[in-house]
């Protein structure tokens, strides 16, 4: 792994090697995103920089963000904000784009922020029921791309257990369950994830 500095130098050389730039642009997504490297987690940095990936059409600025903005999303403790983060994914993330891209990746984590997002809101005691269908109509469509997406390129092992899973989810015979960790905030990790019959 490359350091904080020299990656953002190579960011910065958009015009003179946008291949390399935007390479370190994903690169210190992941950095910050995941506090490598000795670096403390930002998920702000990390959004900046995998949104300038994706300025650039990098597929793998598309799945950066999507799993910025999914830990954003799973971050924020008010709904309205957590709606504002889903519908930017949304936008920026949309069907079109990530099937043209094959980006079986960046549709999961979309599905999975949908489907996150329906639970949060089929919890609260506010009816919401069209926002939960919409969500959980939303997330079976982009775990539906994935899984397409996946078929067509390599990936690994345990994204395709995850997209198999999903496909169940798709399917209707099982529903996604979001488990709260034991000090009752919500994980954004596969260990505390779940699906019911």
């Amino acid at each position: 792994m490359q350091d904080v500095q020299s990656l953002i130098i190579k960011a910065a050389e958009l015009k003179k090697n946008k291949e390399e730039a935007v390479a370190a642009m994903v690169e210190l997504s992941r950095i910050y995103g995941g506090g490598m490297g000795g670096v403390r987690p930002d998920l702000k940095a990390a959004f900046k920089w995998a949104r300038q990936a994706v300025n650039q059409n990098s597929p793998e600025g598309y799945w950066e963000l999507s799993k910025v903005v999914g830990s954003l999303c799973i971050a924020e403790t008010d709904t309205k904000r957590k709606l504002k983060l889903l519908d930017f994914l949304l936008n920026t993330c949309d069907e079109g784009t990530l099937l043209n891209q094959k980006n079986a990746q960046a549709a999961y984590n979309v599905g999975f922020s949908c489907e996150y997002l329906a639970d949060i809101l089929d919890g609260q005691d506010i009816p919401r029921h069209s926002d939960v269908q919409r969500l959980r109509h939303t997330a079976k469509r982009y775990y539906k791309l994935s899984y397409e997406s996946a078929k067509s390129m390599p990936v690994d092992k345990l994204d395709k257990n995850i997209l198999k899973a999903f496909m169940d989810a798709e399917l209707g015979t099982k529903r996604l369950i979001i488990k709260m960790s034991p000090d009752n905030h919500h994980v954004y990790t596969r260990d505390f994830l779940r699906l019911e019959s």
